[in-house]
């Protein structure tokens, strides 16, 4: 049975995710850990890689990813590579 908005569950932090995911916005860690099938730490591990993106640059105080490159790894999460990916956002 496929999951929709409604049936996600609240994750650890208690704060509902982020209902749609748009190309140009900033998620943090939990609006994307419903839809992320990893631990934080093997998310890290991941972007460690090169096999996840990277967050976006910004505050050093939080965290946040494009919605645009957390889109193209959902897409294809086994065929992502974060330097190519990440550089043909930064061209548009």
């Amino acid at each position: 049975m496929p999951q929709t908005d409604t049936d996600q569950a609240t994750p650890r932090s208690g704060r509902t995710p982020a209902p749609v995911i748009y190309p140009d916005g900033l998620y943090r860690w939990r609006d994307l850990e419903p839809r992320i099938p990893y631990t934080r730490e093997g998310w890290r591990y991941k972007i460690s890689k090169g096999t996840a993106p990277k967050p976006a640059p910004g505050s050093r105080h939080f965290t946040a990813w494009r919605g645009r490159d957390i889109l193209a790894w959902l897409k294809d999460p086994g065929g992502y590579n974060a330097t190519e990916a990440q550089i043909d956002n930064d061209k548009e």
